[in-house]
């Protein structure tokens, strides 16, 4: 046996680019990539992509704004690819067992063991790569000789042919599967700001900030929600599923009624409710607490956006 793993990724990519009159710009590219690790047959595939630019400040009723220096709009679409799954899962690799003949123990081979942490994938003859198709508007600035500076992007997105790892029934002799099983959309803001604040001839304090607000959706999935993995359509990706807790127990009559109803639905005492225990909301009102009917969706764990921002000081030497 052996621990070595490889896999190989090949790109073509061709470009060109075109300025007319120094105020237009043109740039269109194609990609060809191909990725060992995805079935025969599907490791390679086509993306490509353009962009126009437009330099405002060199038009000429712009030439009398001496405090911008730069000012390009921009408007691109293309595509990109994802392939990023595990060496070796659309190969249906065998996995060692022990097994038991007499007194001794001797070791076989399966196709997928279940009670391992990670379990072998089902080999998918049709697994292919994971494509996104991104529209993006821009705007990039220089104003006041270099004093501020910066872009501003927005940006919308979606993604195909999602690769996921899903479950499957055991009787396949395997119990999990990569798939391309579903759609993602995504749109955003990203936000670059520099400023020189202060320059002397020892001391410069400069500063950048970076703003961005994304929002991302589940569009669709081959098989419906996958509860087990927290993937829900309609809902972004990430998301906290959980019970609702609606405080403790205490130890009055109402509540003590209250608890009864429900410990008569549990057979463990162990496992039954008492005053101090947490009280969980019964979204169904059945008296009944189980993963199926009473959890629901309370937040999500992606920020809605993100910020930084920078300092930089620099005097003499320091």
């Amino acid at each position: 046996s052996t621990d070595l793993r490889r896999s190989t990724l090949a790109s073509y990519m061709a470009r060109a680019n075109y300025s007319f009159d120094s105020k237009y710009l043109l740039t269109a590219s194609a990609r060809w990539d191909g990725a060992s690790q995805l079935a025969a047959g599907n490791k390679w595939d086509f993306f490509p992509s353009a962009a126009i630019a437009w330099r405002l400040d060199r038009e000429d009723f712009m030439k009398n704004i001496k405090w911008v220096d730069q000012l390009k709009f921009r408007i691109g679409v293309g595509s990109t690819g994802n392939s990023s799954v595990d060496i070796g899962s659309t190969l249906g690799l065998l996995q060692p067992l022990t097994y038991t003949f007499g007194s001794s123990a001797q070791t076989g081979y399966v196709s997928s063991d279940a009670s391992l942490a990670t379990p072998i994938p089902l080999p998918n003859k049709l697994l292919s790569w994971e494509k996104t198709l991104q529209y993006n508007l821009g705007l990039d600035f220089d104003l006041l000789k270099g004093r501020i500076s910066g872009s501003l992007d927005v940006y919308k997105s979606k993604t195909t042919d999602l690769i996921l790892l899903k479950k499957i029934a055991s009787v396949n002799g395997y119990v999990t599967s990569y798939d391309n099983i579903g759609s993602t959309k995504n749109k955003g803001i990203d936000l670059t700001l520099n400023t020189v604040n202060v320059k002397t001839k020892d001391f410069s304090w400069e500063s950048t900030l970076n703003f961005s607000v994304s929002k991302d959706e589940i569009v669709k999935l081959d098989n419906g929600d996958m509860i087990a993995d927290r993937f829900f359509i309609g809902q972004r990706n990430g998301v906290a599923f959980d019970y609702i807790k609606d405080g403790i127990w205490q130890n009055t009559t109402e509540d003590m009624a209250e608890m009864a109803k429900f410990n008569a639905n549990i057979a463990s005492v162990n496992s039954q409710f008492k005053a101090g225990s947490i009280k969980i909301r019964d979204l169904n009102g059945d008296y009944k607490i189980d993963a199926n009917n009473d959890r629901a969706i309370l937040g999500h764990y992606n920020p809605s956006w993100t910020g930084g921002l920078t300092n930089t000081f620099n005097y003499k030497n320091f």
